[in-house]
């Protein structure tokens, strides 16, 4: 009998030929299958393009939410009037100052809210010039707050207030507009006391005439009293001269003069 020995290579090289094969395989299946998805998808442009790609798409608009409505509700008590800016001196038409009431009818405000004044000379001032505005503090409820201004011109005034955000369930703000406040002022009243004036300075002020006259007669009365007093003293002296002669006849004597000297 005969026996046939293998090289313990060739036993070896046997095995580990099918594991290389098998190797083999499993790479080219993995590189065919990453081969298939690099051509099929464009996944990899996006990580590594550098190119910018500009484009808008609009996915949809929602509205929001109104605020939450604290059921306060705002509402003007006056009614229109006239009043007239002439001071009582009747002298000028002085800054005055208006106002308007205004009541929460609702709950209690949650926080402040907001009013302006608009004018117009003589039109609706809905459609004239704002010229102020400010904040209406929170009232409860029942509640009213008189909203001021301070007017320098005559025409027409109107407060316009504004509700608390969210009322009536409405995304809008919600506005009111007072009744028309006209303010006048009398230039007759004004023009007759600036008049009446007038004439009290013209009567205090002499003419001119009088001025003049009154320096040219003030020598002459100088000279009168000047010429009374050389009167008077002369009058004095006379009287002293007779008293002496008087009391000589009274007695009987005479008084003569003496030239004797005496002699030291």
């Amino acid at each position: 009998m005969l026996t046939i020995r293998c090289l313990r290579a060739r036993k070896y090289q046997n095995k580990s030929l099918g594991l290389i094969i098998s190797i083999k395989l499993f790479t080219l299946c993995y590189i065919g299958i990453f081969l298939f998805s690099y051509l099929t998808f464009n996944t990899g442009a996006f990580y590594n393009d550098t190119s910018k790609v500009v484009g808008t798409f609009e996915v949809g608009t929602w509205e929001t939410p109104p605020d939450k409505w604290d059921k306060s509700s705002l509402a003007f008590q006056d009614q229109d009037r006239t009043i007239n800016m002439t001071s009582v001196d009747s002298i000028s038409c002085k800054p005055l100052e208006i106002g308007a009431l205004i009541k929460n009818n609702g709950a209690d405000m949650n926080g402040p809210s907001e009013y302006e004044v608009y004018f117009s000379a003589n039109q609706n001032p809905m459609k004239g010039q704002k010229v102020s505005s400010g904040v209406i503090n929170p009232l409860i409820s029942n509640h009213s707050e008189v909203l001021k201004f301070i007017a320098a011109n005559p025409g027409n005034y109107k407060f316009r207030a504004f509700q608390r955000p969210g009322h009536g369930n409405k995304s809008d703000r919600q506005d009111l507009w007072s009744e028309t406040i006209t303010l006048t002022c009398d230039n007759k009243a004004i023009d007759s006391s600036a008049d009446v004036e007038k004439e009290k300075v013209e009567d205090s002020t002499p003419p001119e005439g009088e001025n003049t006259q009154d320096k040219t007669v003030q020598p002459e009365e100088e000279k009168v009293n000047t010429d009374a007093v050389n009167e008077q003293t002369d009058t004095s002296n006379t009287q002293l001269t007779d008293q002496p002669n008087e009391n000589n006849e009274e007695t009987g004597t005479e008084i003569v003069p003496s030239n004797d000297t005496i002699s030291p």
